[in-house]
């Protein structure tokens, strides 16, 4: 990419839905064609597209693409799909202008693995750091690319990015082109390099798929009419949320569950937050063991953190779901932030690999019992001084796998002041309250948005009849409130009123 004339890496993104498996680039009226490919036959076929011959007329095809066994909606950035990589270089600036052509749907862009230090506003998080972008609505993103590497934006309100919006989003340091090797840690300059994005693509679209999750059909997931299969050949969900231990090194831990959105931004509700989310300690579900998968329990469940402050951070893959064959590893993703690896605790493995034992530092008295709520076994640990912890080299990332009968301990520094998100980077885990926000900073020290920024979404009520102020050059003028009109009193108003024009004063 090449930069605008004030030096801004500026990218247009068109968002809209689109068939997969049909081809419309060879009749005149351009209509689209379905291609099937034969599993017996290990053929491609494109459908006759002419209307006056049968249906399921169809001759050979040979696409440059990998089979697909069915017809399936996807999202997809218009004239790529996924999206074309955007690269960039270090410290430069960035203005991707999203526009939304999916029909009746919201969506919100994350660019991963940019920390945007600042601007939480720009990180896309719906309803925690954003109004989603709405249908036919234009969002403008604005931050610095502060991170080198490679790295992918995508998609970040429910099955946004599952369904295809994605793309890479690549930092390079036009100082240093060098990338390491295997050999003894000697560094090259590469002559080419390649970017590869792999994703799996349901035959589904991600909202079908997750309302068979929430409504446990996963029995029939190949629809209420197919007699002919039962069962998904894997699994989409089992297990449950992980736990959490968390706080300060002062701090005693504590635990956080399933967890829901909230319906507006918090940084404008900070005095009322009651009116947009739900305390989780207004629940009754509160602390409960046994409402580890009681989803009436979601609550808004966040975090403080002081601006500046080692946060260490534990996070827990055990009980309900944590051993071999009842759960998923967690790939836990933090935005705002990159962090340590201090520590993973792995559970005890047998000769041919499978689990064998959950991690026994934590006090979970195994995989049939819910562990919502535990501690260290080792009462010294409480204060955050874990045996075993790499505070020589310890590797920095923003995402890392939560092992399946183990647990994960992080650190980082919190320096980058605002609302910020972190969650189980599975879409449909994330969509069922895998996830929590936090806050770094007091009110007083996290960066406003602009103000003309968009932070209307949430919930609006109204305590009485409102009262209908016309607009005057001087003031307003309030209009009395009308009374119940007639059917007939309606009727003549459609018919009879007309807009006339307002009297131009004329200048010289």
């Amino acid at each position: 990419m090449k930069p605008d004339e004030n030096g801004v890496y500026a990218y247009d993104m068109l968002v809209a839905k689109k068939l997969t498996m049909s081809y419309n680039n060879d009749n005149p009226a351009k209509h689209a064609t379905p291609v099937d490919y034969h599993y017996e036959a290990q053929n491609w076929t494109k459908r006759d597209p002419n209307q006056l011959v049968d249906c399921f007329a169809s001759y050979e095809f040979n696409p440059h693409s990998s089979p697909i066994d069915e017809n399936a909606m996807t999202d997809v950035l218009v004239a790529d799909g996924p999206g074309a990589p955007i690269v960039v270089p270090y410290m430069s600036e960035v203005w991707i202008r999203v526009t939304n052509a999916i029909l009746m749907d919201s969506m919100t862009i994350h660019v991963h693995g940019i920390d945007k230090h600042g601007m939480w506003f720009m990180d896309g998080v719906a309803f925690v750091q954003q109004c989603p972008i709405q249908s036919t609505n234009r969002f403008e993103y604005r931050f610095i690319a502060d991170n080198k590497g490679t790295h992918w934006y995508h998609g970040h309100m429910q099955t946004d990015r599952g369904d295809g919006i994605a793309g890479g989003f690549i930092v390079i340091d036009e100082n240093d082109r060098t990338v390491p090797t295997l050999d003894d840690r000697q560094r090259i300059t590469p002559s080419r390099e390649y970017f590869i994005l792999l994703q799996d693509w349901a035959t589904k679209v991600g909202e079908e798929a997750w309302m068979q999750l929430e409504d446990k059909t996963m029995k029939w997931m190949y629809g209420y009419d197919d007699f002919t299969k039962c069962w998904e050949p894997t699994r989409t969900s089992d297990g449950a949320p992980y736990r959490l231990i968390s706080g300060y090194f002062d701090f005693w831990p504590r635990v956080a569950w399933g967890g829901a959105f909230p319906w507006g931004i918090p940084y404008y509700h900070q005095d009322d937050m009651s009116t947009i989310s739900r305390a989780c300690e207004d629940t009754a579900c509160a602390n409960n063991s046994s409402s580890d998968l009681d989803t009436t329990c979601r609550c808004f469940y966040n975090l403080e953190h002081k601006l500046n402050n080692i946060v260490q951070i534990t996070l827990y893959n055990m009980g309900l779901g944590g051993a071999m064959g009842t759960g998923y590893a967690h790939p836990f993703h933090l935005h705002g932030h990159h962090f340590y690896v201090m520590k993973v605790g792995w559970p005890t493995y047998n000769e041919t690999g499978f689990i064998d034992q959950m991690n026994q530092d934590i006090d979970c008295d195994g995989p049939d019992v819910s562990c919502n709520g535990k501690k260290w076994r080792k009462k010294e640990w409480l204060g955050g001084a874990l045996e075993g912890m790499n505070v020589k080299n310890p590797t920095k990332r923003d995402t890392i796998t939560l092992p399946v009968g183990g647990y994960i301990t992080i650190r980082f520094r919190a320096t980058n002041p605002g609302w910020w998100f972190a969650h189980c980077h599975l879409e449909l885990h994330l969509m069922g309250g895998t996830g929590y926000a936090y806050r770094v900073g007091n009110h007083n020290e996290i960066y406003m948005p602009p103000d003309n920024f968009p932070k209307d979404c949430g919930v609006f009520k109204v305590n009485k009849l409102p009262e209908l102020p016309i607009s005057t050059v001087s003031s307003p003028v309030v209009m009395p409130a009308p009374t119940q009109p007639t059917v007939r009193q309606i009727l003549v108003s459609s018919m009879c009123v007309r807009e006339v024009p307002a009297k131009r004063e004329l200048s010289n």
